[in-house]
């Protein structure tokens, strides 16, 4: 999973985020049932906070793009 983060930009980091993700899912980048990074590898490798990076996993979950599984990790489940 490719995401840029532009800390200069008015959209906000989770925002950018989201639209990266759901991006990578829709355009098949990311495939169902592939692992998403951890919240706290994703974090650590963007350089920004778990809790957004937990904000943004929490939307796309709710959203149905994404299963969260415990401590299995993330999955995609959808491609819109």
């Amino acid at each position: 999973m490719e995401i840029q983060i532009d800390s200069k930009s008015r959209e906000p980091i989770t925002e950018q985020l989201l639209r990266q993700i759901r991006e990578q899912i829709a355009s098949g980048i990311l495939r169902v049932n592939e692992k998403l990074p951890s919240v706290r590898e994703l974090a650590d490798k963007l350089n920004i906070s778990r809790f957004t990076t937990g904000r943004v996993y929490d939307e796309l979950d709710r959203e149905g793009m994404i299963r969260k599984s415990g401590e299995h990790g993330c999955f995609v489940v959808c491609q819109r």
